[in-house]
């Protein structure tokens, strides 16, 4: 299978497989609930989803109603829970497409009992403990709960989850974890019993066993980035890599610029690289360079003081095992490389992009074991 193009992202399955079991056998007995959202985090939702269903997860979790119904339409059968509270005017597609609604108000509820088409209606009840987004406060909750016993046939109370604020801060998420269980002592007064009582995040997944309950949400982990306060150095392995081969390489004479806006000119002769990636595809809109002044072990620890302050992921690539820089300002479609003789037309490019804003339209080629099995993308049979 011909790989499309000059620029593409791989996607190793057997490492998104690693990162669910590796996962699993941490929280034991605990259901893990993978979270694809934002197109699986940017490797492709109806895919991923496909892996981790095989995988035996019981349930997935999206944002958004379209965002379930994209994986429905792609014939995935898991139930999906919708973590966004639902607008009104989405409940019939919610009962439509068999998705779980997340409930934070009443209203939602009765619009889902003018859905309603026979069958009993499982949601979530998303309870507020200290994230301050979106939830059920505590004084309501006992009328709500109450209201819904009434419409048992209707509504089945299939689970009950808050967000933590920050699970690196120990203080902070007990206190969570408390108004959690006084949520869950309601339940129990009231003789409601849920399948699915959910807590943690991949930090808390991974660092606070006290947070597990019975179903995790995983999304960042499953796809092998440790969270950025994670202690636990878990060996995860990384499924992702953008990359794209050079389609030109050319010497530039001395006080020449190179790209838009003069942001680069030349001290003497250099070889410049082309890749057909730029910021319509993810990578940031200027392209860092180096100093003639700074030598690469000092550029290096300045390149990674900017990422901790500026958040950027972008600023080389890896060409033939070795580093190279960009130069000058990014196009929306093409970036410029600081190379050398080594570099050749043809040569493939690894760069680093992030992943939810790298652009879905690149196709996505899926490996296992080396082997190429899909491929996605424009232009893709």
């Amino acid at each position: 299978m011909d790989i499309p193009g000059s620029r593409w992202v791989e996607i190793r399955i057997d490492a998104l497989r690693h990162n669910y079991k590796l996962i699993q056998k941490i929280v034991g007995d605990c259901f893990v609930c993978p979270v694809v959202k934002a197109n699986g985090y940017g490797l492709g939702a109806v895919d991923v989803a496909r892996v981790f269903t095989e995988e035996g997860a019981l349930m997935l979790a999206v944002t958004t109603v379209n965002e379930g119904i994209e994986l429905r339409e792609a014939g995935i059968p898991a139930p999906i829970l919708v973590m966004a509270p639902f607008l009104e005017e989405e409940a019939s597609l919610l009962v439509r497409y068999r998705l779980t609604g997340t409930v934070v108000r009443r209203e939602q509820l009765e619009a889902l009992e003018e859905a309603y088409t026979g069958s009993r209606i499982a949601v979530h009840l998303k309870v507020e403990t200290g994230l301050g987004r979106s939830g059920i406060d505590l004084q309501d909750f006992p009328e709500l709960v109450a209201w819904m016993r009434e419409r048992e046939d209707l509504f089945e109370v299939e689970g009950v989850y808050s967000v933590l604020a920050d699970a690196s801060k120990i203080r902070y998420t007990d206190r969570q974890i408390d108004r959690f269980r006084a949520y869950l002592e309601v339940l129990e007064r009231e003789g409601v019993r849920v399948s699915y009582r959910h807590l943690a995040n991949s930090l808390a997944t991974l660092e606070r066993p006290g947070t597990h309950f019975d179903m995790v949400r995983v999304g960042t982990a499953l796809y092998g980035q440790l969270p950025p306060k994670a202690r636990n150095r878990l060996p995860l392995k990384n499924p992702w890599q953008v990359k794209a081969r050079v389609i030109s390489s050319s010497k530039i004479p001395g006080e020449s610029s190179v790209g838009y806006d003069l942001d680069h000119v030349t001290r003497k002769t250099e070889r410049v690289a082309v890749i057909p990636l730029g910021w319509a595809d993810g990578l940031g809109v200027v392209a860092r360079r180096r100093p003639r002044w700074l030598v690469h072990f000092f550029w290096d620890a300045l390149i990674q003081a900017a990422k901790r302050v500026l958040g950027r992921d972008v600023e080389y690539v890896i060409i033939r095992g070795k580093r190279y820089f960009f130069v000058g300002r990014s196009a929306m479609g093409l970036s410029t490389i600081l190379v050398d003789e080594r570099v050749q037309v043809g040569d493939i490019a690894y760069v680093t992009m992030r992943r939810v804003t790298t652009d879905s339209r690149l196709p996505r080629v899926y490996l296992e074991d080396d082997r190429v099995i899909r491929i996605t993308g424009p232009g893709v049979e």
